[in-house]
């Protein structure tokens, strides 16, 4: 599983009625819930199935064994979700202080992996933990904590230098700052670029991103030298609602894949996302069921 880091004051929320879908979010983002908990608390809904499939030309549509389902309560926040898939499946539970995740905790066959989260008075970010552990209960659903290894720990400090501009220090597990990151608001407070170095070897990253007059995100390009020069670019659509129409990703200019997003009839609720990749006469579908409380 691929992780990133987040601090929560640098969310990036869409200006007016909420969608469905979490607007894109940095690079350096560590939870990534992809749905709007102000959407999914204003309508009340329970649970999202996610089915995946495949079509090829001349033939039928093939299923997958892959399927997600996110179960929400009532403030609209993910508390479990279980990703079935041929050979494993995964459910991760989720526990939360005043709205901001304090653990997330996975059970799949290779064990327990949790994750806990500290925050300052601001509600920014300061620590990740991540642990192996041990149930001492004989079910998931109740969690008894029998034996608990730590594998790894980042804590995050922040400087205001002004009011567009931010530091952030992380360190390791010895305390030592291993990595900086300098980050540039506009007007509205969202970024408009990230710069993130490794103090060592010098290694750099850079994000900028742009947007549109409504304030919903456009591109988001992405620049590092860590393996010579990589560039990377997102880029998004919306429909008349705000709701995301498609996503399309470059790779050193190069376009890797295209999503395309369906909702219905009243474009609120969203049914299925395509994905296509150059070149291929494959594409790979995402099939939503929405259940409400």
């Amino acid at each position: 599983m691929r992780y990133y880091f987040i601090f929560s004051f640098l969310f990036l929320f869409l200006q007016g009625q909420a969608q469905f879908f979490q607007p894109p979010y940095r690079f350096s983002a560590f939870y990534q819930n992809e749905f709007n908990p102000e959407f999914i608390h204003q309508h009340n809904i329970k649970q999202v199935k996610i089915t995946y499939s495949s079509k090829a030309d001349n033939e039928r549509i093939k299923e997958s064994p892959k399927q997600e389902l996110t179960y929400f309560d009532k403030n609209g926040f993910p508390e479990r979700k279980i990703s079935i898939n041929a050979n494993d499946s995964v459910e991760t539970f989720y526990y939360y202080t005043a709205n901001h995740i304090s653990i997330l905790r996975e059970f799949n066959s290779g064990g327990i992996n949790t994750f806990y989260f500290s925050y300052d008075s601001a509600a920014n970010l300061t620590k990740i933990v991540q642990c192996k552990e041990e149930n001492a209960a004989d079910t998931k659903h109740f969690f008894r904590l029998k034996k608990q290894e730590v594998l790894w720990l980042e804590s995050y400090t922040y400087e205001q230098i002004s009011p567009k501009q931010i530091r952030k220090k992380i360190s390791n597990d010895v305390g030592a700052v291993y990595k900086e990151s300098f980050l540039y608001l506009n007007e509205k407070g969202k970024t408009l670029e990230e710069n993130e170095r490794f103090v060592v070897t010098g290694v750099s990253q850079n994000l900028l991103y742009s947007y549109s007059e409504e304030g919903t995100v456009k591109s988001i390009d992405f620049v590092t030298d860590v393996v010579g020069k990589l560039e990377e670019n997102f880029t998004f659509t919306y429909d008349s609602k705000g709701n995301r129409a498609s996503e399309t990703f470059f790779r050193n200019r190069e376009q890797r894949w295209q999503k395309t997003y369906f909702y219905d009839a009243k474009q609120q609720f969203p049914e299925a996302i395509i994905l296509k990749y150059p070149n291929q006469s494959t594409f790979y579908l995402q099939t939503f069921k929405v259940e409400f409380y």
